[in-house]
């Protein structure tokens, strides 16, 4: 547990706000979405204050955001949304130049991940995509509402119910649990109208799910390949991997462990089961008085191949360096994110809060900030539906004959 509590504070890192910030106003978007002048100057103020007493680097609080916030600070007062003040805000702290430095609002669902994250349970709102500034969906999580709506990676959000997509704040306003949503799909002008039921649970607890719905079997090549696409850490994130690793994948050949997207806030104990063997860790049958057996088998051997991108951040990318360093799976993907830093919450009043980073993280001594893990095959995700990314790791688990052997490699410099 303990090794969870410290690894949750490596959980993600500064993004941009959610939508185009433009001057938004429809009945069906959460009223607490609006603000006026003097509740901006309010808040950034407090932001200011957060930033010079608990920023890790004293210095580079003192000669990167202070200037910059001094400079910014009157554009707070023309601020009439949370977008508004969100854009402002987060162009101050990407001074820093350093990541889990992210001003966020009840607009966001990184507002609520986190905060279900850390202990949370009453927010309980799940839509099951992800989208950038543009309202481009980045991810859909396996199982989720989006995903049976039929809303699909590269998908634009246009509206939800008739009103301009802003965020978290289209769904937040009311009682519903259905909408409808207007997309536009990747390289196409025509527009298409989803139906959207969300479901009632935290986002964390989502992401859990997603972790558990994820596992599956590939029959590929006379081989039974697993597949697990680890979205989060965490402790119900955690206990969703080991349960299907002694469910769904436990007699696979071979396993595709993705990394790719999703948050952070791994620990290392993660792979605990993939470095353990059968001579430390003996498997166990068990003997019903109606004599049905059952195995338990606390280690996976089996080769392993890691999918990681540019969306692998924070605790996952420790995960990344160990595989990598050990030689216990091939990386295969894009460089991880480069946002290793521990970030603490902090709740600023009913609707907004600020993710800082508040101290340095080394592993092995290696400070992978601003750097992050390379693959051993770098591979970009193609655009469309299909994943070829995964089909390679599925071509190269084919090939495999061996186990993968647990050995140090050149250590990550």
């Amino acid at each position: 547990m303990k090794a969870y509590l410290i690894a949750a504070n490596l959980a993600i890192l500064a993004f941009c706000s959610l939508a185009p910030i433009q001057s938004v106003l429809a009945a069906s978007i959460d009223k607490s979405f609006y603000i006026d002048g003097a509740y901006a100057e309010d808040i950034g103020a407090r932001v200011d204050k957060l930033v010079r007493e608990h920023f890790f680097d004293r210095k580079k609080a003192e000669s990167n955001w202070i200037p910059v916030y001094k400079e910014n600070r009157d554009k707070l007062s023309k601020c009439q949304n949370l977008l508004e003040l969100t854009k402002q805000l987060n162009g101050c702290l990407a001074s820093l130049n350093t990541s889990h430095c992210r001003f966020l609002t009840v607009n966001d669902e990184t507002y609520f991940f986190l905060r279900s994250l850390f202990g949370n349970k009453e927010e309980k709102l799940f839509t099951g995509f992800y989208t950038d500034d543009k309202g481009d969906v980045k991810y859909v999580l396996d199982g989720g509402p989006a995903r049976a709506a039929g809303i699909a990676r590269g998908d634009r959000i246009i509206s939800v119910d008739g009103d301009p997509y802003v965020g978290y704040a289209n769904f937040t306003g009311s009682n519903k649990n259905s909408f409808l949503v207007t997309i536009k799909r990747r390289n196409s002008d025509k527009e298409e109208t989803v139906k959207l039921v969300i479901e009632q649970k935290t986002v964390y607890a989502g992401y859990a799910d997603a972790t558990r719905k994820s596992a599956r079997i590939i029959d590929s090549g006379g081989k039974k390949i697993g597949y697990l696409h680890l979205w989060s850490g965490g402790e119900a994130c955690h206990e969703a991997l080991e349960g299907c690793m002694e469910g769904v994948i436990s007699k696979s050949d071979a396993l595709v462990l993705d990394l790719r997207d999703g948050y952070g806030g791994n620990s290392l104990e993660d792979l605990d089961r993939f470095y353990r063997n059968k001579r430390c860790y003996p498997d166990i049958e068990s003997i019903a008085r109606d004599g049905k057996r059952s195995l338990f088998r606390s280690y996976y051997d089996k080769p392993m191949v890691a999918l990681i991108n540019g969306g692998s951040r924070s605790g996952k990318e420790l995960l990344a360096y160990s595989l990598r360093n050990s030689n216990r799976a091939q990386l295969l993907g894009d460089n991880t994110c480069g946002a290793v830093v521990a970030g603490r919450l902090f709740q600023i009043d009913d609707r907004t809060a600020l993710y800082l980073a508040v101290n340095d993280v080394t592993i092995d001594g290696v400070r992978l900030e601003g750097k992050g893990v390379a693959p051993h095959l770098q591979l970009d995700l193609e655009p469309g539906e299909s994943d070829n990314q995964l089909d390679k790791a599925l071509e190269i688990l084919l090939k495999s004959s061996e186990k993968n052997r647990i050995c140090p490699s050149a250590p990550i410099r």
